[in-house]
């Protein structure tokens, strides 16, 4: 008993070892991760991009296996047969002679048969069509992957910059808690001076107590915002991020927001879309080219010997060369039905193309207009700031001679906190706006 005991203690004692180490090791590689530093480690650890990467290698094989079909085909074959049973054709009429047995024995000891032959297309036009349809999709299957990476860093850009705005909005809260403090603090001072009144002070505490729910509330959401990108870059719950960027953009930097250039040509959507369109075109071609004939041309060598010590003194040999021709006459009618339905689906990607160049266009005019509000709602609140700024100050050294209430303090220290909020949410409506025209225009 006094043995197991000690067993659980000490497995208990090296789990224990084991998670200390463990977290040391993790907080060990913690680092601060700009934007470029979390969409590296989002590129590298992402599962979703590397399934992705393992889907375009597998196209690229389909690509090598229908080339194999246009290559030639060489198949050797062997085979050794050993009798151990000897069979014999006998004579019905006996020999008066007796020069002649009555009976010959028709097979032998041992059987070698061999053969070589070299195979190779040479007009096989299905071949050739699924040929050209592979590479296509293996160029279909690289841009997909191209498409789910920007996609990943897009998402990855506004989950940091949205919770960059949940630090930045940690800031704001915490220094109004202080500010808060701050009153409530001084509201005692007056009290015992008798200059305020109980009622008054107890509104101060009140009006700092409700900073803390507030301060916790945005301190979940940063949380949240940090568990969204470990998860979206496959990194385990506990994984360290420690962000540092800036959500306010400086003067030079908002004057360069805007884009100049509003093609879609680079586009990854299109350029599936595209690709999509030629499959389709080679998709009919390939049914139109099981109608033709496909010749093949074979050289074979086949040897044959039989004996019963293994000389093989005897033996036949065949060279020879071969040319075949396969027409198709008929099959029921499914040749034109796999024409009709590669055009139905050429036609419904012209469509789509159509459909996709409008919504990108409605998608782009959106952002660019979002863009345009948070650009305004920044001067605005940048405005509104340095007024309250200003008012708050008077206030301050007006509360002393009990020109300005308790109340009043706290409505424009609250009128202050919403515009520090209200501005880092218009840089986050910027930085989401200007991700999403660099996302439609294939810029990232």
């Amino acid at each position: 008993m006094l043995q197991k005991n000690c067993r659980y203690k000490f497995q208990i004692m090296r789990i224990t070892l084991f998670g200390f180490f463990l977290f040391l090791g993790m907080n060990a590689i913690a680092q601060s991760l700009d934007l470029d530093g979390y969409l590296a480690l989002l590129q590298e650890r992402s599962i979703v991009l590397q399934q992705s990467a393992n889907h375009t290698t597998a196209s690229r094989q389909d690509v090598r296996t229908a080339r194999a079909a246009l290559l030639p085909a060489a198949e050797i074959d062997l085979n050794y047969q050993r009798d151990f049973t000897k069979n014999f054709l006998f004579l019905n009429e006996e020999d008066p002679t007796g020069f002649f047995p009555d009976k010959f024995r028709t097979n032998f000891n041992n059987t070698v048969n061999a053969s070589a032959i070299v195979e190779q297309s040479v007009f096989d036009p299905v071949a050739l069509a699924n040929y050209r349809l592979a590479k296509l999709a293996a160029e279909l299957a690289q841009l997909s992957n191209a498409d789910l990476s920007k996609d990943l860093v897009n998402q990855g850009a506004q989950l940091f910059w949205q919770a960059i705005f949940a630090r930045e909005s940690l800031k704001v809260l915490e220094e109004n808690k202080v500010l808060a403090d701050e009153q409530w603090q001084q509201m005692r001072d007056l009290f015992e001076e008798g200059y305020a009144s109980e009622l008054q002070v107890r509104q101060s505490e009140s009006f700092f107590k409700r900073t803390i729910p507030q301060l916790q509330s945005a301190q979940n959401a940063y949380g949240i915002m940090l568990n969204e990108m470990r998860a979206l870059a496959s990194l385990p719950t506990g994984y360290p991020l420690e962000l540092e960027a800036e959500i306010i953009l400086s003067d030079d930097d908002l004057n360069n927001v805007y884009i100049k250039d509003t093609s879609l040509i680079q586009n990854t959507q299109m350029r599936l879309l595209f690709r999509q369109a030629q499959i389709a075109e080679r998709q009919i071609g390939a049914a139109k080219a099981a109608r033709y004939p496909a010749i093949t041309a074979r050289l074979g060598y086949h040897f044959n010997a039989q004996d019963n010590a293994f000389k093989f003194d005897n033996s036949n040999k065949l060279i020879f060369g071969q040319l075949g021709v396969q027409i198709p006459i008929f099959t029921g009618g499914f040749n034109s039905a796999q024409i009709q339905k590669a055009k139905i689906e050429r036609e419904n990607v012209l469509l789509e193309i159509q459909n996709k160049s409008l919504q990108l266009r409605k998608d782009l005019s959106n952002a660019a207009l979002n863009l345009q509000t948070a650009l305004e709602k920044i001067g605005e609140e940048k405005e509104a700031i340095q007024l309250s700024e200003k008012e708050l100050e008077i206030a301050a050294e007006s509360q002393k001679l009990g020109m300005v209430t308790p109340l009043e303090i706290r409505e424009m220290r609250l009128g202050l906190t919403g515009a520090k909020l209200r501005l880092l949410n218009a840089f986050l409506d910027l930085r989401v706006a200007r991700l999403q025209m660099n996302r439609i225009l294939g810029k990232n």
